[in-house]
């Protein structure tokens, strides 16, 4: 029997080839042997001819923070960063305007108003209303309209802007109108007559009043004395007649039936020279309701000056009264003498 040694190359190449052995055929070790150490390791480091890198990380999260990148994400959002537009500014959307001053508008081309490094408080700004280019302190910048120009740490800055309005109804930024913020009434508002206002004084419409009824109709007794420049209440009333007796000296007092009434008045000054001025007032309550004026001539017709309420709402217990002023250098009476007198109408509501 051949010896084992001398049959070592035929066992071997029997059992290698058997299709069921894990052995390694020569050829086969041979190529395992050649693999590089990547192969088995799996490391960045084996690979070969690989380029350079400034900064590398287990993740994309882990070498934005080694070379200093922020996320896209965060461009323009909260918590992120600004952006700038096309003329290098940051857009108006983007900045927080809290805190700031408005203090109007600013023309530029004159510097008006004047505004220097050094003077203002921190966070006041103004929207340019031309444009030009001005030194305030820290060397010539251009502005163009609708620029900010704004104070912080002792300098006024520029903040660039394209929009040419400035603020739309007092606001700044994104602005939503709504009927509150411009004081408007809701869509189904019906004033009633009172909400209006400056409403001419027209008579009352008939089928709401009714007939004038006569109450008071006197001329002034004689005469009464007005000083010079001073308001005079007329009290000297008396004669003719006073249906309902109102009359308590000046003051006319509305009885508590009438809801309506109508006072006309005149009144006439005696020997008041051209270029002085009679005036006179109806008054209900001490307030004004009716007015007139007559200018002094220099001749012997008197002035006469008339007032007349037409026909207004009252109240019982209204008090109206006449008072009379006159600007001649000296006292001047009122005389009935052409026809000093008071005429009271009053009316029931129905």
């Amino acid at each position: 029997m051949a010896e084992l040694s001398t049959l070592g190359h035929v066992i071997k190449a029997a059992y290698e080839g058997q299709p069921n052995t894990n052995a390694f055929t020569d050829p086969e070790k041979a190529k395992l042997s050649g693999l590089s150490d990547l192969a088995t390791s799996g490391q960045w480091a084996d690979i070969g001819g690989k380029p350079a890198f400034i900064a590398a990380g287990a993740s994309e999260e882990e070498a934005r923070q080694a070379i200093g990148a922020l996320s896209a994400s965060l461009l323009g959002a909260a918590d992120g960063v600004a952006q700038l537009d096309g003329a290098g500014t940051v857009p108006l959307s983007q900045l927080n305007l809290e805190g700031l001053a408005y203090k109007g508008l600013w023309d530029a081309d004159s510097n008006t108003p004047a505004i220097s490094d050094g003077v203002g408080e921190d966070a006041d700004f103004y929207f340019a209303s031309s444009s030009a280019t001005v030194d305030l302190g820290s060397g010539p910048v251009e502005f163009i309209e609708g620029d900010i120009v704004i104070y912080f740490d002792g300098v006024w800055s520029r903040l660039g802007s394209t929009q040419i309005v400035q603020s739309v109804n007092g606001q700044i930024g994104n602005v939503e109108i709504t009927r509150q913020s411009l004081g408007a009434m809701p869509d189904d508002y019906q004033p009633t007559w009172d909400d209006v206002q400056n409403k001419p004084n027209i008579p009352a419409m008939r089928g709401s009043i009714g007939p004038a009824i006569p109450a008071l109709r006197v001329p002034l007794v004689d005469i009464q004395s007005i000083p010079n420049a001073t308001r005079t209440k007329v009290t000297q009333w008396g004669g003719g007649y006073d249906q309902f007796n109102i009359r308590s000296g000046g003051d006319f007092t509305i009885p508590p039936w009438a809801a309506y009434a109508r006072v006309t008045c005149s009144v006439v000054c005696w020997d008041l020279s051209a270029n002085n001025y009679l005036h006179l007032q109806l008054s209900r309550n001490g307030g004004a309701v009716a007015t007139g004026v007559a200018r002094g001539m220099d001749t012997a017709q008197f002035p006469v000056a008339s007032a007349d309420t037409g026909i207004m709402g009252v109240s019982g217990g209204d008090i109206f009264t006449v008072n009379v002023m006159h600007n001649y250098g000296s006292s001047r009476n009122i005389t009935n003498t052409g026809g000093t007198m008071i005429n009271i109408e009053l009316f029931e509501s129905v």
